[in-house]
């Protein structure tokens, strides 16, 4: 994803955007802005699993989202990557005896209804099938989902402002799929976002987050540490693996807490990070990355192939490759209609000189004909009749059709072809006739006699016969045996 792209961070108490321009040779911020939720934000941040709770939270939302249009320009932006507070969401895990993505698909509203908080609520649900965690051949199905209500909530808006979001995903979340993939850190790794009145945990185990937690800390460092220490033992007892996280990274999305800070670097079992987004990203020295980390990672992850948990899907689906492109692929077919036409130009072109070229060939051919048949005033095929005429012509110069002998030749019987060649072979020659074959103006002749002088004597006998024209030997060559030689003449009568 190229061009203006708009990276929105919805959080309970607020929405951040960051507007930047991305080229292959890195990133470059333009605006940022952030907005609060005005008149009791704080409300629906509490509880909005009320359908009244929810629906004042998105007037709230919508009024944040208008108040950011006003501080940024939004009309120069091409795309929108979204990250919403973990909070929103409902992470589970399931076990299932299969490993088809489809038959995971059918079966996942059914398995995850018994689990998910309301009941009269209508889920959109995201998975990632995890790499074997647990003894038994299941498959472990790594779950997250989010009220199609609150879905709705943040699309609707985004739509009055002409956007529609290419990536939704948990906020931390995007940070920790995107730190994974770019640094490829191994082992066992924790990271937690710590943003306003949430901390986001994520595990990470061999590149591949297998959990987040959503854990509400009221700056208060050793209940975050506890809430972790829980979480984590939670995940080995449903697993049977002893996971201990051997490095800590924290990113801050508001204002860090002394106490916070403090705690975290006492986590236990592991060394701790402090982990700048800036440091990631060419962002050409943008200077509030951290506060802005969500939105950065949200923009960054929509990039890449797969970008994990995206609940752009179903209705809410990013536009089709053809409609995005839709303008480029006009103008592509157009520079095709445009070539396509050129060649038949080309074409035509190529197939008109060759006309005119026969019809010069035609004419030259008619002047020919005409220069040595002046008589004939009709032509239709000069080419043919002339070589009609031609023949003609030969025929009754007494040529025949072989070129050998003419149409106005005596007829002769059979008869006396045997006899005259019966005469002018001596009968001191002992020669043997096995082939005799009489054709219009020719005679072929073949059989053995005793050496290769005869052959020549025969010649020598027959040619000055006044019925032939001609006597010439077609071949001469021993027999197998080597005591005679096989002969065959052609003469021309």
């Amino acid at each position: 994803m190229t061009g203006t792209i708009l990276g929105i961070d919805i959080g309970r108490n607020g929405v951040r955007a960051v507007v930047f321009d991305r080229t292959f040779k890195g990133f470059s911020v333009n605006q940022s802005g952030y907005a609060v939720y005005r008149s009791g934000g704080n409300e629906p941040a509490q509880e909005h699993r009320a359908g009244a709770a929810v629906d004042k939270w998105a007037v709230l939302l919508e009024n944040a989202l208008n108040e950011l249009a006003s501080q940024l320009d939004l009309s120069r932006c091409s795309a929108a990557a979204v990250t919403l507070s973990a909070s929103f969401f409902s992470f589970r895990h399931i076990n299932l005896p299969f490993k088809s993505k489809n038959r995971i698909k059918q079966v996942l509203a059914f398995e995850l209804s018994p689990f998910l908080p309301l009941v009269d609520e209508t889920y959109v649900s995201e998975f990632t099938v995890l790499p074997p965690l647990t003894p038994d051949e299941e498959t472990f199905v790594f779950t997250a989902s989010m009220p199609e209500s609150t879905l709705e909530a943040v699309f609707s808006p985004l739509r009055d402002l002409g956007l529609k979001p290419e990536l939704v995903s948990p906020s931390g979340y995007a940070i920790a799929s995107h730190v994974t993939k770019r640094q490829k850190r191994h082992g066992t790794l924790l990271f937690v976002h710590l943003d306003e009145n949430y901390a986001t945990a994520t595990l990470c185990v061999e590149n591949e987050i297998v959990l987040v937690r959503s854990i509400r800390h009221l700056k208060d460092g050793a209940s975050v540490i506890r809430a972790l220490e829980q979480t984590i033992t939670g995940f080995n007892q449903r697993t049977g693996r002893h996971l201990a996280p051997s490095r800590l990274f924290v990113t801050w999305g508001s204002s860090r807490d002394k106490e916070l800070v403090n705690g975290l670097q006492h986590f236990p079992g592991c060394d701790v990070e402090f982990l700048e987004v800036d440091g990631l990203e060419q962002c050409n020295g943008f200077q509030e990355s951290s506060f802005y980390a969500n939105s950065l990672c949200a923009v960054f992850s929509s990039a890449e192939s797969n970008p994990g948990f995206n609940f752009c899907k179903g209705d809410y689906a990013a536009d089709s490759f053809f409609r995005k492109q839709m303008k480029h692929l006009v103008a592509a077919a157009c520079l095709g209609i445009m070539v396509f036409a050129g060649l038949l130009f080309t074409i035509h072109a190529d197939i008109s000189l060759a006309e005119k070229k026969i019809a010069r060939l035609d004419k030259g051919a008619t002047r020919v004909f005409q220069d040595n048949f002046p008589g004939i005033t009709r032509i239709v095929d000069p080419v043919m009749q002339m070589k009609v005429r031609v023949d003609e012509v030969k025929k009754s110069a007494g040529r025949g059709d072989d070129g050998q002998g003419g149409g106005n030749s005596p007829r002769l019987r059979v008869v006396d072809i045997l006899l005259e060649l019966s005469d002018r072979i001596p009968d001191a020659i002992a020669v043997t006739i096995d082939r005799f074959v009489l054709n219009p103006h020719r005679i072929i002749l073949s059989g053995k006699t005793d050496d290769f002088n005869n052959v020549d004597r025969i010649k020598g006998a027959v040619q000055p016969s006044k019925m032939f024209r001609q006597v010439k030997i077609s071949s001469a060559a021993a027999d197998k045996t080597g005591s005679n030689v096989r002969f065959k003449f052609i003469i021309d009568i």
